[in-house]
């Protein structure tokens, strides 16, 4: 089944509350009935939506259909059109090319910029280029 052929409003309830990252059985429930992810659970002591104690009793209903759907890239708002099974999506996000990366020298220069891998060397020449100027000419000193 893939993420197209459900609504946003179906596909946003595969996703744990708390982490907001779509949800792999086990799938677990408040006394409420609210959903979260197992990982996210073992965090909590009780639910982020209604603050009642957590059952010791999993959604699996949920965790079948979480298993049937294909789900679109994390990074499908920057571009990528790639859906999968949960279990493979993790896999595809190592080599996505879609992924935001971030700025080479965000700890040296505190700098908050993410684009895409490509954009890298365009944005540290354009938005640092005194400190590359600054480690070319160090270079040459030795």
């Amino acid at each position: 089944m893939s993420f197209h052929d459900l609504s946003k409003n179906e596909l946003e309830q595969l996703e744990c509350p708390v982490c907001m990252q779509y949800m792999l059985p086990l799938i677990m429930l408040c006394c409420s009935r609210h959903n979260i992810c197992s990982s996210c659970k073992q965090k909590l002591q009780n639910c982020p939506n209604c603050r009642n104690p957590f059952f010791q009793t999993r959604n699996k209903a949920l965790e079948k259909l979480a298993l049937r759907v294909e789900y679109p890239c994390p990074s499908n708002p920057h571009g990528c059109t790639i859906a999968f099974p949960i279990a493979l999506i993790r896999e595809h996000q190592d080599v996505c090319e879609y992924i935001p990366a971030v700025c080479p020298l965000r700890k040296v220069v505190h700098c908050r910029w993410k684009g895409l891998f490509e954009e890298i060397k365009y944005h540290v020449t354009q938005k640092h280029r005194n400190w590359v100027e600054n480690v070319r000419n160090e270079r040459r000193s030795y």
